[in-house]
């Protein structure tokens, strides 16, 4: 396939034409068509890193909370390509991730001596869920939620 001198010819090449071009739109192109050239692959490990949880908490967010092609493409490998790996991080979304206690204790859940009043949060009524495109499952298997889902439902619920 590809040898460390061809590539560097290349890159080089296309360095210098973009240069000449002086646009960013030359430059955007070019690195775009060097993704479709290269295929670049991100391994899963850097999600959890991404989001400083647990790899059970990002199999599970995986499997509830991208699109379920997306999910059966990237279950069980360890490394996924570049544009995968993107597409997750914008159906998680940006920010860090909630767990059900403190959903709600910004939704004024709480107890005054610290347990969950789930009134609102009963996992056996997770029916709002299905509100906001997500399953009843998604809610009852995880306790902790990524930024996006974490927004949608303090935003459903207040």
């Amino acid at each position: 396939m590809w040898n460390d001198k061809s590539f560097l010819n290349l890159l080089i090449a296309l360095l210098i034409l973009s240069f000449l071009m002086a646009t960013n739109e030359g430059i955007l192109l070019i690195f775009a068509l060097l993704l479709i050239i290269i295929p670049v692959k991100a391994p899963k490990k850097k999600l959890r890193e991404e989001y400083g949880v647990s790899k059970n908490t990002i199999e599970k967010w995986l499997k509830y909370f991208i699109p379920n092609s997306l999910y059966l493409e990237t279950k069980g490998k360890r490394q996924i390509s570049l544009f995968d790996y993107l597409n997750i991080l914008s159906n998680l979304g940006d920010g860090y991730p909630r767990e059900k206690w403190s959903i709600a204790e910004e939704l004024n859940c709480m107890y005054s001596n610290g347990n969950i009043n789930y009134k609102l949060l009963k996992e056996g009524d997770a029916t709002f869920m299905v509100d906001l495109g997500y399953s009843t499952a998604s809610y009852i298997h995880c306790n902790t939620f990524p930024p996006k889902v974490s927004k949608d439902i303090i935003e459903y619920l207040k």
